[in-house]
């Protein structure tokens, strides 16, 4: 056996071949290949697997084929004409191997497939018992079993919105009976789902509108217009026979209404110039709360307007400039340095520093604006001048006898 140590015995078709280990390379006259009926399968088996022989060269027909399972031999085949079959059962991956021998070259070639049986999940998930009102976050429990890591989820809340989350958190809009459907996936082929009616209750309708004496809750003045009130009538044309509460967003105290008949009016006087959101709530027999908001706008039209300190007119690179604003009636302010940089956003008067790092002209442009409009000012030009540079030397003879001339 010594002497052999360096042989392997192949027997195809009633022969015993003797190769020389070193004599086994790839072929030029056989290229194995091989196809699988399954390559992802969902739950436990058994499941029979069928291979195909795709091996293509001059010699393929002819050549011997062995079949691999994880290092184990199932099956020996010769030609590309014979069917080869295996049963799996257990979760993994099968990593199958088909060795090609040509007798008439005496080489081999090897080529690989890997077939994966993935566990098959269960799909169930819960969520609150009602009261479920509209616009009120439901926490939705993902309690489905047999995933893996890297499992996938899909939800559908029934009006039209999905999620992806494992455990969503999800508001309806209205009222009503919505079908959420499930679906959990451990993988593109093995996948589970289920469905669960969900009821959100249907509560009154809540309408409110407004009206300052020109059809509308907005009224811009002119930057000088010394008119300080606003007055509105607003209409609830909600259910009759419920308790609701206006809160009109200028700090006053809220007002209680019982509407007995529809429509209801209620009368506030703004003292303040702003924006405010006029929101109308009620909670019905069933604790939901609903709501509706209008908004008034009483303010004043804009005048921007901004300086820059004469020293930062211009200067040297890195250049600080700091400008003050003075607009009037604004709520918020954007800013432009004109040298390409993102605009910066501000909500007061208060006025960014910035700084230029380049050499340069350059314009500042600020737009002031609140819900009546907006308003535009520019300064500049603001220059930028690179840094001198400094440097000097003496002349050759540093070193000498007083008087020494140094240049």
């Amino acid at each position: 056996m010594e002497a052999l140590k360096n042989f392997i015995f192949l027997v195809l078709a009633g022969f015993i071949f003797l190769f020389p280990q070193e004599s086994f390379a790839n072929c030029l006259n056989v290229t194995p290949s091989f196809s699988s009926s399954r390559t992802s399968i969902c739950g436990v088996g058994p499941h029979v697997i069928n291979f195909t022989n795709t091996s293509t060269g001059v010699n393929s027909n002819t050549a011997g084929y062995q079949w691999y399972l994880n290092g184990n031999q199932f099956a020996n085949t010769t030609g590309i004409g014979n069917s080869v079959s295996d049963t799996i059962t257990i979760i993994g991956i099968y990593n199958y191997t088909l060795v090609a021998y040509d007798t008439a070259n005496f080489c081999t070639d090897t080529a690989f497939f890997s077939v994966t049986i993935t566990e098959r999940p269960l799909s169930a998930f819960s969520f609150p018992v009602g009261p479920l009102c509209p616009n009120s976050p439901i926490s939705f429990t993902n309690n489905s079993t047999n995933t893996v890591p890297g499992t996938r989820y899909l939800w559908r809340f029934g009006d039209g919105t999905t999620d992806t989350s494992q455990n969503p958190t999800h508001s309806y809009g209205r009222g009503g009976n919505f079908t959420v459907s499930f679906r959990v996936f451990n993988s593109d082929s093995c996948s589970a789902g289920s469905n669960q009616m969900i009821s959100i209750l249907n509560t009154p309708n809540i309408n409110i509108s407004g009206d300052d004496g020109d059809g509308n809750t907005f009224r811009c003045l002119n930057a000088i217009d010394t008119v300080s009130q606003e007055t509105v009538t607003f209409f609830n044309n909600s259910a009759p026979g419920i308790t609701y509460t206006w809160d009109f967003g200028d700090g006053s105290p809220t007002v209680t209404q019982t509407s007995a008949t529809s429509p209801d009016t209620v009368i506030h006087k703004f003292t303040s110039y702003g924006t405010f959101p006029v929101v109308c709530s009620a909670i019905d027999s069933n604790g939901c709360l609903y709501t509706d908001t209008v908004f008034v706008v009483f303010d004043k039209f804009i005048s921007a307007s901004f300086s820059v300190p004469l020293a930062n007119i211009s200067g040297c690179a890195p250049h600080v400039v700091t400008p003050i604003n003075v607009s009037i009636n604004a709520t918020r302010y954007e800013w432009d340095f004109g040298d390409g940089s993102p605009i910066i956003n501000t909500t007061d008067l208060s006025s960014p520093s910035y700084t230029y790092d380049s050499t340069g002209t350059y314009y500042i442009r600020l737009r002031a604006i609140n819900d009546c409009g907006f308003s535009v000012s520019t300064v500049g030009p603001i220059t930028v001048a690179r840094s001198p540079e400094i440097d000097f030397n003496t002349s050759l003879f540093t070193r000498g006898c007083s008087p020494q001339s140094v240049f």
